[in-house]
C-alpha cells in the first residue's frame, strides 16, 4: 500500500477526470500508473510513498480546451485537458532507495467523443534516500 502524504482529495479534479472516463480515484490511478512507469526502468522497484507537493488546480501546466456550448456562451464542451500533479515519490528498488521529484500529467483528448487518456511520468530529479 502506497503512502499518500499532504493529499487532500479535491472533488473538482475527480469530477473534471470523469468527463474524460476517468472514474477510478485519481491518487490510485497517479500511484499505479507511476509504478508501471517506473518498473519499465526497474522491474523489482516498489513505491513506498507519494508526497504531492503541487495539485492540479494550482499548476501552471494545467489547461483545457473546447468550442462554445452556443454561439456567444461563456461555457465550453470541454474536448480536452492537461491536469498534471508535481510529485515527490519515495522508491524501493532491493536495498536502495530513492527519492524522486516528479510531475504526474493526465493528458486527457477527444472528451467530447471516445476518450483518450495517456499518463505520464516526468521524472526532475531522483537523489538516494
Amino acid at each position: 500500500m502506497v503512502e499518500l502524504i499532504d493529499f487532500d482529495k479535491d472533488e473538482a479534479t475527480q469530477e473534471l477526470l470523469g468527463y474524460a472516463g476517468i472514474t477510478e480515484p485519481y491518487e490510485e490511478l497517479i500511484s499505479s500508473a507511476s509504478l508501471n512507469v517506473l518498473c519499465q526502468s526497474v522491474s523489482d522497484c516498489e513505491i513506498e510513498s507519494i508526497r504531492f507537493i503541487r495539485p492540479a488546480g494550482s499548476h501552471p501546466g494545467m489547461r483545457a480546451g473546447g468550442v462554445p456550448i452556443e454561439e456567444g456562451s461563456s461555457k465550453i464542451k470541454l474536448q480536452d485537458m492537461t491536469l498534471p500533479f508535481d510529485l515527490e515519490i519515495l522508491v524501493r528498488s532491493g536495498d536502495t532507495r530513492h527519492r524522486l521529484t516528479a510531475t504526474f500529467i493526465f493528458e486527457c483528448r477527444k472528451m467530447d467523443e471516445i476518450p483518450e487518456n495517456e499518463y505520464l511520468l516526468e521524472i526532475h530529479d531522483q537523489r538516494d534516500a
